[in-house]
């Protein structure tokens, strides 16, 4: 998860135009880059089942223009 936290945060900016007032969840491995979204928690947790993401290895995060902080 480590990885995948590191990722999240050094390309927030990037990630914020992409993903705006959404929920993401990151996976960072050795090879590429993993990012799913949802309107809410429920949607992207499907979208972690079917595309069978580690849920040890993702940084859940929402993508929020105010820029609120979200401790979950």
């Amino acid at each position: 998860m480590e990885r995948s936290t590191k990722e999240l945060a050094d390309h927030f900016m990037e990630l914020l135009s992409e993903f705006p007032d959404r929920w993401i969840a990151l996976l960072r491995s050795a090879e590429d880059r993993t990012v799913v979204s949802g309107e809410t928690l429920e949607e992207l947790d499907m979208e972690i089942v079917r595309r069978e993401l580690p849920r040890n290895q993702i940084a859940v995060h929402y993508m929020d223009t105010q820029r609120r902080v979200w401790i979950l």
